[in-house]
């Protein structure tokens, strides 16, 4: 009579189980690295919108400089 080798199911869970968590394990790890890339562009984001804004003040403040001259030359009366 020939040996049937019978599986256990239970046998075969815990490996399942074990490659499931590695398999989340490792899709944590992807989005970690996906935030990691994010969290960069939006520094890169925020040092060129800080730049634009000092940018900003500085041509409303050569536009002040320059309007301010303009009344200067108005007031002038030959």
């Amino acid at each position: 009579m020939p040996k049937t080798t019978e599986t256990n199911p239970t046998e075969t869970q815990p490996s399942t189980e074990t490659s499931a968590v590695k398999a989340v394990i490792q899709h944590v790890e992807n989005i970690k690295e996906t935030l990691k890339g994010v969290l960069k562009e939006f520094g890169e984001v925020m040092d060129g919108l800080k730049q634009l804004e000092k940018e900003k003040r500085a041509s409303d403040k050569e536009m002040e400089s320059v309007r301010e001259k303009l009344r200067e030359i108005q007031a002038v009366r030959i």
